[in-house]
């Protein structure tokens, strides 16, 4: 739900020539008023149920046809953990007050924004005056590993001597992507963007009777 409504706010925008467009300007805030339901949000390392969660997968679709498209990134964060269904290294968190996706139309063009969604994805895209620039990616693999710790959580519903994976972990790495872009054959830029994914916890609940064991075994 969330991802059609933030999708609609975006068809149709046109973005003036070396206008810079805000994400968050542009689609406002998120909230129950505006239709928007509760969902997962990355709060401070911690997944939390927020009006309008699930954006991100917006944010990052736009991302990544200004970035695929040779224009100007003015900001993009990463989220704090690897999130396999999104490109390494180039996922766009975004949130309202704290971060935002920012790009400039850096062309002498008009930028008109189309886009449709489903209830799990979205499509944008970006129709303009084809201005000649060619975009190489490069993507490193992965490195820098970093495992994930396991936690117990004690909770009463969980039943006596069995556990429940209450969220998987996620090894936090790091990936460097470059983008070339290049015009009748000269490279206009070449850049380097450095991502550092931290580990996720796995958390797991266990039955308050089951935590507590376990935790005097490990004093």
């Amino acid at each position: 739900h969330n991802i059609r409504l933030i999708t609609s706010m975006l068809d149709e925008i046109l973005i003036a020539p070396h206008e810079i467009f805000l994400f968050n300007k542009t689609t406002g805030q998120r909230t129950q008023e505006k239709g928007f339901l509760e969902a997962p949000t990355i709060i401070q390392g911690e997944l939390v149920d927020t009006f309008g969660g699930g954006v991100c997968n917006v944010s990052t679709t736009i991302f990544n046809t200004a970035f695929l498209g040779g224009y100007k990134i003015i900001e993009r964060n990463p989220h704090r953990w690897y999130i396999s269904r999104y490109p390494p290294g180039r996922d766009a968190a975004v949130s309202w007050g704290v971060q935002d996706f920012k790009f400039e139309n850096d062309t002498d063009y008009w930028i008109l924004i189309k886009g449709d969604s489903t209830k799990s994805s979205c499509t944008l895209s970006f129709f303009s005056t084809n201005f000649g620039r060619e975009v190489e990616i490069i993507t490193t693999p992965f490195s820098n590993f970093k495992s994930y710790i396991v936690k117990y959580k004690p909770d009463p519903e969980i039943e006596e001597g069995t556990e429940v994976v209450d969220s998987e972990g996620v090894d936090g790495r790091d990936v460097t992507v470059t983008r070339i872009i290049s015009k009748d054959g000269e490279v206009l830029s070449n850049e380097k963007i450095f991502t550092r994914y931290y580990p996720k916890n796995k958390i797991i609940l266990l039955n308050p009777k089951d935590y507590h064991k376990l935790v005097s075994q490990n004093q």
